[in-house]
This record gives C-alpha cells, sequence and structure tokens, in this order.
C-alpha cells in the first residue's frame, strides 16, 4: 500500500478516482487539508450548530465536539485514506477522536469527533482547515468497497444525524466541561468567602484594638487618679 505524492493525488483527482466536492485548492506534498463544514454539535449542545449561519465554531475546555467536514468524499474501490488532525490545532490542545480510516469505496462527508484537552477554549472557523487526509493506491480494486456492507452505516451521509447525538449524549456521562465550569464557580464562591472572612477577621481586629486601648486608658485614668492620694 503506497502513500500517495502530490502528482499521483492530482493524477487521481483529475481522473476522478479520488473526488473531493468542493475541489480542493491546494495539495500538500503527501496530503490535503479538508476544511469545517456546516454542521457541528458540542456534548452539552441542545441542538445541531448551524455553521453556515454562525460561522465560527467554539470548544470549550474539556468539551467533546462532533464535527463534518467542508468537502464531500468520494473514493474509488482502489483508495484508501487516513485522517489526521491538523498540526495547528492539536498544538493548541485539540484531540482527535474518529476512526483513522476512510476505505475503498466510501462517499459522504466525514463525521470527525474532536476533543478540547486544554483549559481555554478553542475556536475553528467554518471553512478553516481542520484535518489533513493522506490516500493509499492499493494497486487493484477491493472486493467489497465500503456501502455494500450491513453495517456500512456512514455510506453516503452528510448530515449528523440523530443516532449520532443521542450516542453522544448517552454515552458522555458528566462532561469535564461541565465540571471545569462548576470547579470555577465553586473556586470564584470560595474566594467571595474568604474575602468576606478576611472582612470580619479586620473588622474583629480594628473592634478589638479600639476595646483594648479604651480599657488600657480607663485603666491608666484610674491610676493615675489613685497616685495622688497615694503619694
Amino acid at each position: 500500500m503506497t502513500v500517495m505524492g502530490d502528482a499521483a493525488l492530482r493524477q487521481a483527482l483529475e481522473s476522478g478516482g479520488i473526488e473531493l466536492d468542493p475541489t480542493p485548492d491546494d495539495v500538500k506534498a503527501a496530503s490535503i487539508d479538508l476544511g469545517l463544514g456546516p454542521e457541528a454539535f458540542l456534548g452539552t449542545s441542545t441542538e445541531i450548530i448551524r455553521l453556515l449561519e454562525r460561522r465560527l465554531l467554539t470548544i470549550p475546555p474539556g468539551e467533546m465536539a462532533l464535527v463534518t467536514t467542508l468537502e464531500k468524499v468520494r473514493l474509488a474501490p482502489r483508495y484508501a485514506g487516513q485522517i489526521g488532525l491538523r498540526s495547528h490545532f492539536a498544538r493548541k490542545g485539540l484531540a482527535l477522536l474518529a476512526g483513522p480510516q476512510i476505505d475503498p469505496g466510501f462517499r459522504g462527508r466525514l463525521h470527525v469527533a474532536l476533543v478540547n484537552l486544554s483549559p481555554t477554549e478553542i475556536s475553528i472557523a467554518y471553512r478553516e482547515p481542520l484535518v489533513s487526509i493522506v490516500f493509499h493506491d492499493l494497486g487493484t480494486d477491493v472486493e467489497r468497497p465500503y456501502g455494500h456492507g450491513a453495517g456500512d452505516e456512514y455510506h453516503e451521509q452528510d448530515e449528523i444525524t440523530g443516532s449520532e447525538i443521542d450516542d453522544i449524549r448517552q454515552h458522555r456521562g458528566y462532561a469535564m466541561s461541565e465540571v471545569i465550569r462548576e470547579m470555577a464557580t465553586l473556586s470564584a464562591n470560595v474566594g467571595e468567602l474568604s474575602t468576606a472572612v478576611e472582612g470580619y477577621i479586620k473588622r474583629s481586629n480594628a473592634m478589638m484594638t479600639v476595646f483594648v486601648s479604651a480599657v488600657v486608658a480607663l485603666v491608666l485614668g484610674i491610676l493615675s487618679a489613685l497616685a495622688k492620694y497615694i503619694f
């Protein structure tokens, strides 16, 4: 199985062995970048995010996201692909959870699962290059291309489905982003309580100082008055 270089990739694109719609503007030395597509769903979302309208996807810390690619992919039975996250986003703390292989014969948009492992939000613009695909020339057509088996559920699937949303909602558990938000709220509340306690202590100390000073002044006054009679 040979990794295809730029010349072979351009030839496959021209012949239709590999089809990407829209056609990419740039073919790298041994890969092609695909952009963030029109739909996304966050683990804590209540509905699908339409990026044609919002134009920007923001993934909170610890949050899981399901996104589609901008390009529709069509592979002839002779070609396969492997998905990788662009290093630009990997360095920010984004991780790719999707399966690494695009099977021969696949048709449709890629659905990619991501998780933000960083302590800060990560934003991705609509159409921004997100994943890199390395393609392989198998030499001959496979006997059973993707889409011909009962389990090939993602064949010609473009939009995020209800079953995918249910899978994320049912199995995500208590999202890390929610834990982070609640910890931040708890930290803020503790900080406010600490400030209030410190203020109370300072006021109490000030009142105690005034009280002690008054008692000392009173005692000194009494001793001064008694001294006149004693001496």
